[in-house]
């Protein structure tokens, strides 16, 4: 039998979400479409509130993308951003510089539900794209959903809208 019982009592650190509309409530703005890929709010899937950004690639072969552009400070940042994708479909949730070298990257494989994925790299004071990619050679132009974009300091991917205050 339990006799002892420990309660735990977890407080967030404090941080900002960088990102200005993390789940996609203000229609898209802030968010872009890249090459190949048409961008627009959705309420058909999402995770963190009525939509999400909705990619819908142009092309069955091509890559398409969405991302978004913040202003980051010279120290390590997580990003991190839920992922509905195509089962069997193949994805890219990375970091570039705006000159499109990649800083942080991570491969994932849609599997028809919403995947939390993230990737931290190590920034100068610039700008940077976060980028949710579908990737080339696919052989489909289905849609994929992308939510819960948080691109914050540290290492942390759990998700939060604006600022957690730390209150000690």
């Amino acid at each position: 039998t339990l006799r002892d019982w420990k309660i735990y009592i977890i407080e967030p650190e404090a941080a900002t979400n960088l990102c200005t509309n993390p789940s996609v409530e203000t229609a898209v703005a802030g968010y872009y479409s890249g090459t190949n890929c048409t961008v627009t709010q959705s309420s058909e899937q999402a995770r963190r509130g009525k939509y999400s950004a909705k990619g819908v690639p142009t092309g069955a072969d091509t890559s398409a993308y969405i991302y978004t552009t913040v202003v980051a400070t010279a120290v390590s940042h997580t990003f991190s951003v839920d992922l509905y994708g195509v089962a069997g479909v193949n994805y890219t949730v990375q970091i570039q510089n705006t000159g499109g070298t990649v800083i942080a990257s991570t491969a994932v494989i849609g599997n028809g539900h919403w995947q939390r994925v993230s990737v931290t790299g190590t920034l100068t004071a610039a700008s940077y794209n976060f980028i949710v990619e579908r990737n080339a050679s696919q052989n489909t132009t289905a849609a994929f959903y992308a939510d819960g974009w948080l691109v914050k300091v540290g290492p942390d991917n759990n998700y939060f809208d604006g600022d957690s205050v730390d209150r000690h």
